[in-house]
C-alpha cells in the first residue's frame, strides 16, 4: 500500500512536469536535433523535447532510439513517443534498459556522498523497501552500512553497461518518419544566487540577481533551455555523478520576462550548452531598489537575554523573485565587505522581501517577569523588556513578546500591534543608551482565549 501510493504520487509530479512542457519542432541533421529544455529548480530535474526520424518497415517492430543512448539520468516512466501522423503509426510499447536504479550495480564497487557531505564506499549488497524510497545496504572491510535514500546526494557506479530504449511501433507503410520524443531527465536542475550591495545611505542598495544551472549527470545538454520556478515535484531525486560538479566561467545573457503557466514561471533563455558536471551562470536581474534596515528583539514568558536581530526588507514591485540564496554586502574602504547571507523563498509581484542579517552586536535585549499571579484557567504576569543601544546612532527596535491567547492589560508604551499571538511594540534607543519596557499581560494556560469584559477601567479576566 506504501509502495502504491508512492508511485501514484510520483506519477501525478511526473504528469504535472509534462503537462506544462512546450513543444520543439525542430528536426534534427544527420542524426543530431536541437532539443528543446524545460529546467526545474529545487531538484526537480527537468523535461527534453525534440522531433526525431525513424525508418521503420510495414509492420510491427523494435526501433532502438539512438536518440537516448548512455543516458543513465532519464526517469524510465516519463518516456513518451508521439508520431506525427498517427493514423499510420502507433506506439503500441517502450522498453528500457537502464542503470538509473542502480540496480545493475548490486554486488558491485559504488561510492555514495550522502546530503551531510560524508561518503560511504563499498559493495552494494541489495535495495530494500523499493528503492528509491527505502534502504541501501553496502559492505566494505570495517561494517555493513544501512542508508536511507533520502539521505543520497550522489551515487559513482562503476558499471560501464549501456543504456538503451526500445520502441515498439506498428505501421502501415515503409520509410521514414516523424516522432515527437519526450522523457524527464533527473540531476539537472537551477537555482537563483542573489547579490545585495548596500550604499552609504540604508534607503538605496544594488540589486542583482543570477541563474545558476546545475549538471551533476554525465550528459552534455545542448538546445533551448526554459526554466521553470515553483514546486511541481513531490519526491526529491538521488542524483548520478562521477565527480564533483564544476564552476564553469559565467557570461551574461538577456533573459525574457517571466511566464505564468499556471501556478509555477517560466523564463526563457535561447540556446545554450550545459557541459556534463558543470555549473552555468546567466545574468537575468541588475536594479537599484529602496530598502530598510529593521531590528527587532522576540521574547516572551520564559525571558532571555540576547542579541537583537536585524533585517533589510524591501519592495518586491517589478516581477517574481525565485527561490534562492541572497549575499548582503556593505562597502568599506573601497572593499565590498560581505556582512550577511541568507535565503528567500519564492516571492510574488508586490510582497515584501525579508533578508535575515543575523544579531546585531551592537543592540542587546532582556526580558524579567517580575510577577505571576495564577487564577482559574489564566495567569497575569508583570515584567519589564530593557534594550540597550552600544552604538553610535539611534536604533529603533520593534520589540515583539509573544504568548498564547493573551491580552495587554497595561504598558508603558502604546503598542503597534496586538494579536492572538503577540503584542508589539516600536521604541527609539538612543546612542549608548537603554529603554525598557514595563508590562502586564495575561494568558489563557488552557491555551483558551482571554476575554475582557470591560473596554474601559477595570477588566475581567475570565477563561471560556
Amino acid at each position: 500500500m506504501r509502495y502504491n501510493l508512492k508511485k501514484a504520487i510520483l506519477i501525478i509530479g511526473i504528469v504535472a512536469l509534462l503537462a506544462i512542457a512546450v513543444s520543439a519542432q525542430v528536426n534534427g541533421v544527420n542524426g543530431n536535433s536541437n532539443e528543446n529544455y524545460l529546467i526545474y529548480d529545487s531538484n526537480q530535474g527537468g523535461i527534453v523535447e525534440k522531433s526525431i526520424s525513424l525508418e521503420l518497415e510495414q509492420g510491427v517492430q523494435w526501433v532502438e532510439l539512438e536518440d537516448m543512448e548512455n543516458l543513465d539520468n532519464v526517469d524510465p516512466d516519463s518516456i513518451k513517443l508521439e508520431p506525427e501522423n498517427s493514423d499510420v503509426l502507433e506506439v503500441v510499447d517502450i522498453k528500457t534498459d537502464f542503470r538509473d536504479n542502480i540496480k545493475t550495480n548490486i554486488g558491485k564497487e559504488v561510492e555514495i556522498e550522502l546530503t551531510s557531505g560524508k561518503t560511504v564506499s563499498g559493495v552494494l549488497l541489495r535495495i530494500e523497501d523499493n528503492y528509491p524510497y527505502g534502504l541501501m545496504v553496502l559492505e566494505n572491510d570495517e561494517r555493513i552500512s544501512y542508508i536511507n535514500t533520502n539521505n543520497v546526494n550522489q551515487i559513482k557506479t562503476t558499471s560501464d553497461s549501456d543504456s538503451k530504449v526500445m520502441a515498439r511501433i506498428e505501421s502501415s507503410g515503409s520509410g521514414s518518419f516523424d516522432f515527437q520524443l519526450r522523457y524527464r531527465v533527473n540531476g539537472i536542475t537551477w537555482d537563483a544566487s542573489y547579490d545585495l550591495y548596500m550604499k552609504d545611505s540604508d534607503s538605496s542598495s544594488r540589486f542583482s540577481g543570477d541563474m545558476i544551472i546545475k549538471n551533476p549527470s554525465n550528459t552534455n545538454y545542448d538546445g533551448n533551455f526554459n526554466l521553470i520556478s515553483g514546486q511541481v515535484m513531490s519526491s526529491r531525486y538521488v542524483g548520478f555523478a562521477e565527480e564533483r560538479a564544476s564552476i564553469s566561467d559565467g557570461f551574461e545573457r538577456s533573459v525574457s520576462a517571466p511566464q505564468k503557466v499556471g501556478r509555477v514561471y517560466k523564463y526563457e533563455l535561447g540556446q545554450l550548452a550545459i557541459d556534463a558536471y558543470s555549473r552555468q551562470s546567466t545574468k537575468y536581474l541588475d536594479k537599484n531598489i529602496d530598502s530598510k534596515t529593521e531590528f527587532m528583539y522576540t521574547t516572551s514568558r520564559h525571558g532571555r537575554n540576547e542579541n537583537v536581530r536585524q533585517f533589510l526588507t524591501f519592495a518586491n514591485n517589478e516581477e517574481p523573485l525565485p527561490k534562492g540564496t541572497v549575499n548582503v554586502y556593505q562597502e568599506k574602504d573601497g572593499l565590498q565587505v560581505m556582512v550577511g547571507q541568507s535565503s528567500i523563498d519564492r516571492t510574488p509581484d508586490g510582497d515584501e522581501v525579508e533578508i535575515n542579517l543575523g544579531s546585531a552586536f551592537d543592540l542587546k535585549g532582556e526580558t524579567e517577569i517580575l510577577e505571576e499571579t495564577r487564577n482559574a484557567g489564566n495567569i497575569t504576569r508583570t515584567g519589564e523588556i530593557n534594550i540597550t543601544n552600544f552604538g553610535n546612532n539611534p536604533k529603533t527596535v520593534t520589540v515583539r513578546y509573544m504568548w498564547e491567547f493573551g491580552e495587554l492589560l497595561d504598558s508603558s508604551v502604546e503598542p503597534v500591534e496586538t494579536n492572538a499571538d503577540f503584542v508589539e511594540w516600536d521604541i527609539r534607543v538612543g546612542v549608548n543608551s537603554d529603554k525598557t519596557i514595563e508590562f502586564e499581560v495575561a494568558e489563557d494556560i488552557r491555551n483558551n482565549n482571554v476575554r475582557a469584559y470591560s473596554d474601559t477601567a477595570e477588566k475581567e479576566i475570565s477563561p471560556r
